[in-house]
């Protein structure tokens, strides 16, 4: 209340006295975005893209996304951020594949991409079928062979 007696013009831009609630909310928000801040002035700074960089930050803001998902106050936001996220990033098929090569050659990032990063943003969209059993396998073998 006493932000509304010290100035009125808060009139002009809320339609209430901000609460304390109102900043818990701005703080949180605050961290949410610093993450933003950081990625970009990293990806931006250099005069080069540097693949390796690159995907590494772009991984993060998928996990990073998914993360803030769970917070109620940030679900909408999220939820937008995320639609525009998979738009470029999220669909692997649409990928460019120089991405994937640069990863594959890149011997700081191959065997930690290769079993976790791939592995996270690819399984979760696919189904992989049953591995066959030795009876399966058996099954198959005798129904080939021809009878008397």
């Amino acid at each position: 209340m006493e932000f509304g007696v010290r100035d009125k013009s808060y009139e002009r831009d809320l339609s209430r006295v901000p609460e304390n609630y109102d900043f818990e909310v701005v703080t949180e928000m605050v961290k949410f975005f610093e993450k933003f801040k950081t990625k970009t002035k990293l990806v931006l700074a250099t005069s080069k893209p540097l693949v390796n960089l690159f995907i590494r930050e772009v991984l993060d803001v998928d996990t990073y996304l998914r993360n803030w998902s769970t917070k109620p106050i940030f679900l909408e936001m999220v939820k937008d951020m995320k639609t525009k996220y998979d738009k470029y990033w999220g669909a692997h098929n649409k990928m460019n594949d120089f991405i994937y090569f640069a990863v594959l050659l890149d011997p700081t990032t191959k065997s930690h991409f290769l079993l976790h990063a791939f592995k996270k943003m690819i399984g979760y969209m696919e189904v992989m079928e049953p591995p066959l059993t030795l009876a399966d396998i058996d099954k198959k073998s005798t129904s080939n062979v021809p009878r008397d």
